[in-house]
């Protein structure tokens, strides 16, 4: 079986004694809300996904990403895991705090600041979509972003509930399953239309 991308599978998911020190130490620290979207990303950082990242990308990963379609280990990389910051957060963070990632308003994960950053919206749109025109859906969702991003490792705290979750595999265990049924070879198929997203 193939190698993860980067050479070693990312899991970065709390467990046990550590994961309740960190639920009893989340009201102590700075929090904010993210939104489907970001819960998702969070949830493919710390289960592998996106292998070989371990949380949002700093300033040299997103240019090497936005300008070489790489990240700076020269692996192919060709869109930005971003987090913002809303502009009122901006200055009470500073790189080594631990920012709270709470969704539905329940804790989610726990980042650990790396770098705090500012960078042009539109030249992320451009660089990533091809266009800084705000009909397109991303580039409307960068433009919502306030242009201060922050970077770091996060830690799964807790996984966000969905209908489907009896379905959803995380990389480990798809290659698990994958091993034990002897699949040499395993296809995969992303649907990109929402009437194919079921």
């Amino acid at each position: 079986m193939p190698r993860p991308h980067g050479g070693k599978l990312i899991e970065r998911i709390l467990k046990d004694e550590e994961r309740e020190r960190v639920l009893q130490e989340i009201g102590e620290i700075e929090r904010i809300d993210v939104d489907k979207g970001i819960a998702a990303d969070i949830e493919n950082i710390t289960k592998g996904v996106y292998s070989p990242l371990e949380g949002f990308m700093t300033r040299e990963e997103l240019e090497a990403v936005l300008h070489f379609k790489r990240l700076p280990n020269d692996l192919p990389w060709t869109l930005p895991i971003l987090l913002g910051l809303p502009k009122d957060m901006v200055q009470c963070l500073k790189e080594g705090d631990d920012l709270a990632l709470f969704y539905k308003d329940s804790p989610l994960a726990v980042l650990h600041i790396d770098e705090i950053f500012s960078y042009d919206k539109r030249e992320i749109a451009k660089y990533t979509f091809g266009t800084t025109d705000e009909a397109h859906p991303g580039v409307a969702r960068v433009y919502e972003m306030s242009g201060s991003f922050v970077a770091g490792k996060i830690d799964l705290i807790e996984e966000p509930k969905g209908p489907y979750d009896r379905y959803k595999l995380s990389p480990k265990e798809t290659r698990y399953l994958f091993r034990q049924r002897g699949w040499k070879t395993v296809v995969g198929f992303q649907t990109r239309n929402p009437p194919h997203l079921g």
